[in-house]
């Protein structure tokens, strides 16, 4: 019944122990403050061009139209791409 007993704490550390792996601090996919510039820069270029000839995968993303409300909040890899009236893209930025 004792070496039952210590067999199956054994185990149990043996276990536990597995659970302690490592995780990376930040995933491959996850967008990084340098890509969100490089993204803006890109709309940028693409100023009075029609956002919907050139729409982007890139996220977080808020696409807006100037004068629309927003939040105040800041995500610093959020691309921001403003429309003006004519879906046209007016500015493109980061936060």
């Amino acid at each position: 019944m004792m070496r039952s007993r210590v067999a199956l704490a054994a185990l149990a550390l043996a276990a536990c122990g597995a659970l302690t792996t490592t995780v990376p601090a930040v995933a491959a996919e996850e967008p990084t403050q340098c890509a969100c510039e490089a993204e803006a820069a890109k709309y940028q270029a693409l100023r009075g061009e029609p956002y919907a000839d050139h729409p982007s995968s890139y996220a977080p993303k808020r696409v807006y139209h100037v004068g629309d409300m927003l939040t105040t909040d800041l995500v610093h890899d959020r691309l921001n791409i403003a429309l003006d009236d004519h879906d046209r893209i007016e500015r493109a930025s980061c936060g």
